[in-house]
């Protein structure tokens, strides 16, 4: 029975990884395609980059873009389809990384409860 939950948290964590590589380089991605074709809510974004200005401050503007959906006053539609694209990938990420932890606090119960211990 453990090594099956074993296997079972070490898939999860394997598609949470996956995940996330996946949600980054979207990310990345957007923020090159705003920056090309939307320069006004890039610059207004604080122009974010996955890697160089990637501040809390950029981070949270982006959350905040994301979530108050200013993105649907964008005149293009391509844009609006990547932005939600990101936004289900990070929600996704967010449910899959909570069922992990919780599986971890369950993988952590059975094997240090106190029958295992006696």
């Amino acid at each position: 029975m453990k090594e099956i939950l074993i296997v079972l948290y070490l898939v999860l964590f394997c598609l949470c990884f996956g995940l996330t590589v996946v949600y980054l380089f979207k990310v990345h991605k957007l923020f090159g395609y705003l920056k090309d074709k939307e320069p006004e809510t890039w610059k207004n974004l604080g122009r974010p980059h996955l890697f160089f200005n990637n501040t809390p401050i950029t981070g949270f503007k982006f959350l905040r873009f994301l979530y108050r959906k200013d993105y649907l006053i964008l005149a293009n539609p391509a844009t609006r389809e990547k932005v939600l694209n990101v936004k289900s990938l990070l929600v996704k990420g967010l449910v899959g990384f909570a069922v992990l932890v919780g599986f971890q606090l369950i993988l952590f119960i059975v094997f240090f409860s106190r029958a295992n211990l006696v």
